[in-house]
Formats: C-alpha cells, structure tokens, sequence
C-alpha cells in the first residue's frame, strides 16, 4: 500500500477552529455544555440513586456510555457540516445519524480492541495504532464505511503524518488542560475550537469526495 504524502499544518488547523468558532460563538460553547451537562448528569443521577458499582448501575453505565457514544457521532458530523456547507442543523443531522451508529460502535469496538493489543505489547505500539486508526470513525460518518474498510482507510491517510498528528494531540490536550484551569468555562472554549481543527486535519487528510456525499 502505497504512503500518502497528504500533511497538515497544526497552525492552520488551530486558526480554522478558532475562526470556525468565532463565527457562531454562542452556538458551538452552547453544544459543548449541552453535551457536556448531557453526559455527566445523569451518570451522578444515576449513581446517587443506585448506588456506585451496582449491578444496575452498572447497566445504567453501559447504556449511558451507548449514548454518549452517538453524541460523539453528532459533535463529529456537525463539525464535518460545518467544514463542508458552513452551516449544520442539529435536528436533521441526528435523525440521518441513526442508520450509521451500528457501524459507527462496531468501527469503536474494534479500534479499542486494536489499541488495547498495542498498549500490551508496549506503549509505544499502542501509540501508533491509536494514531493510525484514530480517523476511522470520521470515516465511518463521512463517507459511510464499514469497519473494516475504515480501519484500512484510516490507515492509509494516516500514513507519513503520525508524528505529526502526535504532536496535534499533544498541542490540543494542552490546550484544553488551559481551558479546564480558566474557572472550566474555557472548556466551552477550547473543547469546540479542538474538534473543529482535528475535522480540518481529518479533511486535509481525507478531502471531501462529493460522489459518495450525493
């Protein structure tokens, strides 16, 4: 398989989600405290009246974690809208999700399974894959794959571009751990302005093909 050539410059890809926010501020930290209040409370509900490591509990956590998991699906596929149309509309873009979750948790499933391997046989390997296989959800939302064909394709345009993406990683967890220590509200900041800038990398990557859009 041949090494794709495709880079990014994490300048640029920080700029477009700062400039990408910018642009509709209250809609975008709106979103990420939505999803943010979405996620943790009814995980302390939960906990406060079943009781923390229950077995219904447990269920409770199991099920909370499936709807969490399309919430990523929905903050991804806004953002790839955004990127592509300038626009999203949240109500339409969830309904569409629904017939891709499937493929989306098996796609999840899998690259936790990949990554976990890597991590035992050293940190190094588990490194790699996670990089390597990071974009196959995108993938998945983006251009309708399946799992497997995800993977590979993730694999592919990932190719030549794993330091650098290490270093996004880095760079974005950095600025994140800053919007976490400014009173948490700049999370509402830097959570939004993160994943706009990896679909800017994932499109650098991976350019809209707009016969498999239609």
């Amino acid at each position: 398989m041949s090494e794709t050539t495709a880079k990014f410059s994490i300048r640029e890809a920080l700029k477009y989600g700062w400039t990408t926010f910018k642009a509709k501020p209250l809609f975008f930290a709106g979103l990420t405290l939505g999803l943010m209040v979405f996620s943790a409370v009814p995980q302390v509900v939960a906990q406060s009246i079943l009781g923390k490591g229950t077995v219904a509990m447990n269920i409770v956590g199991i099920l909370l974690a499936l709807v969490n998991l399309y919430l990523g699906m929905l903050v991804i596929r806004i953002a790839l809208d955004f990127y592509d149309h300038g626009d999203a509309h949240i109500a339409e873009t969830a309904s569409a999700l629904l017939s891709k979750y499937f493929p989306y948790l098996l796609t999840k499933l899998a690259y936790v399974a990949m990554m976990l391997i890597g991590v035992m046989l050293l940190i190094v390997p588990g490194v790699i894959v996670s990089l390597m296989f990071f974009f196959a959800g995108y993938l998945v939302l983006d251009r309708g794959l399946g799992p497997i064909e995800a993977l590979k394709e993730s694999k592919t345009i990932t190719d030549g571009s794993k330091w650098l993406l290490l270093l996004m990683t880095i760079v974005l967890g950095l600025l994140n751990i800053a919007g976490f220590f400014a009173l948490f509200i700049g999370l509402l900041v830097t959570v939004p302005v993160s994943y706009l800038a990896w679909v800017y990398v994932y499109r650098q990557l991976s350019p809209k093909q707009e016969a498999a859009a239609v």
